[in-house]
């Protein structure tokens, strides 16, 4: 069946507002906040990325039983956002008390949160982190629209946080090189020493003692001094 006029108008507004959120964190907890929007049968909505170990790195919920409810998958290590993040595109069910499949954490949910049905859908990152979109609902069930509903909207947050990713790591990128630089500077000026004296000391410090340059650099910056007997020191220059 074809999507209607209308409810493709509505997906536009959702990804717009969506992107609009600069930040990794913003998108995710718009997203969320969207699923709704999207998917009247639900009452609920949380988003997770996961880091190793199935880990929950990250995370974005509409309600403290939503968030709960994703919480517990990661405690326990079983529930229907960790088969999407792992082994299959979409995993539902209209009867979350009844679900043998999540025999620890269902129950749980169905009785202290009083979700009824639940629906996941995977989210994929081109560096392989994996993730979760989940709905929920109290008083309703999910059928074939809202699935399609739910995974169109994750095939755009799975993008969205995608670029929101990568444009957080040229930001990083970028604030550590004009860190090291600014160091570089300083330890030209105060030892009297060339461009590639200074990046070399620096180096030469991140290797000795284990930290990476960019916190090196972040010290010399704040505190105008090279950690240790470093900065005191012109002669470990040579």
């Amino acid at each position: 069946m074809g999507y209607s006029g209308i409810f493709l108008d509505r997906v536009t507004a959702v990804m717009r507002s969506i992107d609009a959120h600069p930040g990794l964190d913003g998108r995710l907890n718009a997203a969320v906040e969207q699923a709704m929007t999207l998917v009247p049968a639900c009452d609920a909505a949380g988003g997770v990325l996961l880091g190793r170990r199935r880990r929950i790195a990250d995370s974005a919920a509409t309600s403290a039983s939503a968030a709960a409810a994703d919480q517990l998958q990661g405690d326990l290590g079983e529930g229907p956002l960790l088969d999407v993040a792992h082994d299959v595109a979409l995993a539902d069910s209209n009867d979350v008390a009844g679900d043998r499949r999540w025999p620890e954490w269902a129950p749980v949910v169905a009785r202290q949160h009083g979700f009824r049905a639940v629906m996941s859908t995977r989210l994929d990152f081109s560096d392989r982190t994996s993730g979760a979109l989940t709905f929920y609902s109290a008083t309703g069930t999910f059928g074939d629209d809202d699935r399609r509903a739910a995974q169109l909207l994750a095939a755009h947050v799975s993008t969205s946080l995608d670029a929101a990713k990568v444009r957080e790591t040229l930001e990083r990128a970028v604030e550590t090189r004009t860190t090291i630089g600014q160091a570089q500077g300083l330890l030209m000026e105060r030892l009297e020493i060339d461009a590639e004296q200074a990046i070399a000391l620096l180096k030469r410090v991140s290797q000795q003692t284990n930290v990476k340059l960019s916190q090196i650099a972040e010290e010399v910056v704040s505190t105008r001094v090279m950690p240790g007997e470093h900065a005191s020191d012109p002669a470990a220059q040579n």
